[in-house]
């Protein structure tokens, strides 16, 4: 009889906790709604310093340091823009009014020309480095949460503190990546993870997971992005990490580092 009344008694339990889970579910869901829509109203106008350090094979290194900033093609369609200031501890002559320049050049520009200036850091040596993933938050905005379903994982830690992991995965509308494979762009529909602090439901880091096909090898790219709470409202990129492999060979890493956020 206590076998059997223990059984009971952790069965009348589960309801309890499923509906606890699905209020988690939801306040994490609407944080990060909210967060993201604060996120494309606010980023345009603050600035800040990107650090990018490049490690491909065979064990080269270099390290490119910017003025890091946003702009916005249209509402919701905000991209990074970049002013490269030291190539490896060397610095770069700049002209123009750096970033301000660059976001009026790319307004101007069309799509071909807008792609080389977005992508200028192969002039200085780096090839194939992963760029935008700063906003990626966007993928959340109150106009595009509804293409995408989540579902508890699991707990797990970061920065010494406790984080509720869910999987995402896109499940409408068209690709919200694009990967560049052999020139060609390829438009990806999503998924990863969302790492959030379990009581606030506040996003923490979110993780995209994608792969192609290039000739007979399987293309994978895997990214994360930091994000905390600036002093200017919105959540900034304070991290991002991008690692490509060739099937199961680690093809380049890209490491960048944000600070000194400054709003116009």
């Amino acid at each position: 009889m206590r076998k059997a009344a223990g059984i009971l008694a952790v069965f009348s339990l589960l309801p309890a906790a499923m509906a606890q889970s699905a209020e988690a579910r939801r306040i994490v869901m609407e944080t990060l709604e909210r967060e993201a829509d604060k996120f494309a109203g606010t980023v345009p106008q603050i600035q800040g310093r990107e650090v990018l350090q490049q490690t491909r094979r065979p064990n080269i290194q270099r390290q490119i340091v910017s003025d890091y900033g946003f702009f916005a093609m249209q509402p919701g369609n905000i991209h990074e823009i970049r002013v490269v200031q030291s190539v490896d501890g060397k610095p770069v002559r700049q002209r123009g009014d750096g970033l301000k320049d660059v976001a009026r050049n790319v307004m101007a520009a069309d799509d071909k020309q807008r792609r080389r200036l977005l992508e200028s850091f192969e002039k200085h040596g780096l090839q194939g480095v992963a760029i935008d993933f700063g906003p990626t938050i966007l993928l959340f905005t109150s106009a595009n949460i509804q293409k995408f379903e989540f579902a508890f994982l699991r707990m797990d830690a970061m920065d010494g503190s406790e984080v509720a992991v869910y999987r995402y995965e896109q499940v409408d509308g068209a690709g919200g990546m694009t990967i560049f494979a052999e020139g060609k762009p390829i438009r990806q529909r999503v998924q990863g993870e969302l790492w959030a602090r379990p009581a606030s439901g506040m996003p923490v880091r979110i993780v995209l997971d994608t792969d192609h096909q290039e000739g007979r090898d399987r293309i994978r790219d895997f990214t994360f992005v930091d994000y905390a709470r600036s002093e200017f409202g919105p959540l900034l990129p304070t991290l991002v990490v991008h690692r490509q492999f060739r099937d199961r060979t680690l093809l380049v890493q890209d490491l960048f580092r944000y600070s000194a956020y400054r709003k116009l």
